[in-house]
């Protein structure tokens, strides 16, 4: 039996605002991860390449990479969060519509581009809000917000597998975005009056000036954790896209699975994510960051490249579970460990640059992929991606790790 102190490790008070983000970044991932469930579909009847469906996929992370320019210092300079949370919802499901109904490839490539860029409109201010709410309890807090991208991605392509056999594929992608819009009327009705300002210079202040955040921006690209995590991520982020866009057309064209069975296929590997999200928050915040993530990282290399010799259908699903459970402990680790290098008011902004460089890797990778599958077969990119990991790895040991996890305070003290 569970020890009451082992338990009490797991219950996070206060924990609506925990939940409601969870909802809404459930909400974000449950768009994105239809359009590469789509993607195979849309891949055949335009008779595309693997590397222009790369380019597809690339132009996603492109808009995600532009997105990271703006999200960070926009918000840590207004000091609003909901706000731009719930704009991001909207623009999202109304592009993932525009998808369904368009029909000439660069109106996809411009509605991909708008649903990444949107996309990093809701994490640095989401996680943010989580870090600034929760300073005691982070790792948990944010594995409870990492479960809601594994419900979103979960039931996103299970539910789109069904509908895609009922009707077509461009009527899922209209019916994707309802719930999105729905989603982000929710939390502006709820959370909208928490909508408060924070900043340095105290509980009433309405944001910092543009000195001042420029004067913190520079201390945070002289944080050696800030800019290892952002290495490190940007790494494991561009083999996690690869796996997002070719994961899905593996199974439909060297399995020959079809959309039902893909999504259920989807569905397990998000379901063994999202029950390990908040335990691997825990874990971290009792072992340390760095410990946990290199147990992670070397697991998730392994079990990849351990995928591509199953060619039985239903083994494959169930190998995808165990897959979902080790690669997802990844993001909660790797997002508390970057809010106990930073000040409060500098929360979004160090997340805004950790998505900047996986956006810039994220560019480049699916491409890549796409030639790779095009010259080699498909099975040569799931090798890219376990090699992508080992590197993340070892940049990981470089990472100092302080010994004490706390919450850092939200000013400089003063001089």
């Amino acid at each position: 039996m569970a020890s009451p102190r082992f338990l009490s490790a797991f219950r996070l008070p206060n924990a609506g605002g925990a939940w409601l983000m969870c909802i809404g970044h459930a909400a974000t991932h449950w768009v994105s991860a239809i359009f590469y469930m789509l993607l195979p579909f849309i891949r055949e009847e335009m008779g595309m390449s693997y590397a222009e469906a790369g380019l597809l996929a690339s132009a996603y992370q492109t808009g995600f990479f532009l997105g990271s320019l703006a999200s960070g210092p926009v918000v840590d300079i207004t000091g609003r969060r909901v706000v731009f949370q719930v704009g991001a919802l909207v623009a999202i499901g109304a592009a993932i519509t525009v998808i369904g109904v368009a029909e000439n490839f660069l109106l996809y490539l411009v509605m991909v581009m708008l649903m990444g860029g949107a996309a990093n409109f809701w994490h640095p201010p989401a996680i943010a809000f989580i870090s600034d709410t929760y300073p005691n309890n982070r790792g948990l807090a944010l594995g409870v917000h990492g479960m809601g991208s594994n419900m979103g991605e979960a039931y996103g392509p299970l539910i789109a597998g069904y509908l895609i056999t009922l009707i077509s594929w461009q009527g899922t992608a209209i019916a994707a975005g309802m719930p999105t819009v729905a989603v982000a009327f929710i939390l502006f009705i709820i959370l909208i009056g928490k909508d408060k300002p924070v900043s340095g210079k105290g509980p009433q202040s309405q944001g910092q000036s543009m000195t001042e955040y420029l004067e913190n921006f520079a201390d945070l690209l002289r944080n050696p954790i800030v800019v290892g995590i952002s290495c490190m991520s940007g790494i494991r982020s561009a083999g996690q896209t690869l796996v997002k866009t070719f994961l899905p057309l593996y199974m439909k064209d060297s399995l020959g699975m079809g959309a039902t069975m893909m999504g259920w296929a989807l569905f397990v590997m998000q379901h063994g994510g999202m029950i390990v999200a908040p335990i691997a928050g825990v874990a971290a915040d009792r072992y340390g960051r760095r410990r946990m993530l290199i147990l992670v990282l070397s697991v998730t290399s392994v079990s990849m490249i351990a995928l591509t010799f199953i060619e039985n259908k239903m083994l494959f699903v169930v190998g995808m579970g165990a897959f979902g459970f080790v690669t997802y402990a990844m993001r909660p680790i790797s997002q508390a460990w970057m809010m106990d290098a930073v000040p409060n008011d500098m929360a979004a902004s160090s997340m805004s640059f950790m998505f900047l460089v996986q956006g810039i890797l994220g560019m480049l990778s699916p491409f890549l992929g796409g030639w790779l599958a095009d010259a080699h077969g498909l099975e040569s990119v799931f090798y890219l991606i376990a090699g992508l990991l080992l590197i993340a790895n070892a940049v990981t040991f470089f990472i100092p790790d302080p010994s004490k996890h706390v919450a850092q305070p939200v000013t400089k003290p003063a001089e």
